[in-house]
């Protein structure tokens, strides 16, 4: 599968622009669109889990245990053990593609 940026090069000038507005009107289109809460768990700067808007116990739930299992390793490092749960507020034609 090639890139957009192979694919694109060699469109002329006019199919270029023509190209920019249907990406901005689809980019328009997608910040228009309803809105869904994904609960996400974090250590540091990584993702440990997704989670329905419904879901936000789970998500506590989550946290708790990755914490618990972080703090019984022997580990010096302090972003081992920064958890957060954090609402992501997606477009609902993206929402089933979190989990």
């Amino acid at each position: 599968m090639s890139s957009y940026k192979e694919r694109i090069a060699n469109l002329d000038l006019y199919q270029l622009k023509d190209f920019q507005n249907a990406i901005q009107d689809a980019i328009a289109e997608k910040q228009a669109e309803e809105r869904c809460t994904v609960w996400r768990v974090f250590c540091g700067h990584f993702t440990v889990s997704n989670f329905r808007s419904d879901e936000y116990l789970k998500a506590v739930e989550c946290l708790a245990m990755a914490a618990k299992k972080a703090h019984s390793i022997d580990c010096n490092d302090r972003e081992e053990l920064q958890f957060s749960i954090e609402a992501e507020r997606v477009p609902v034609s993206e929402y089933e593609g979190w989990f």
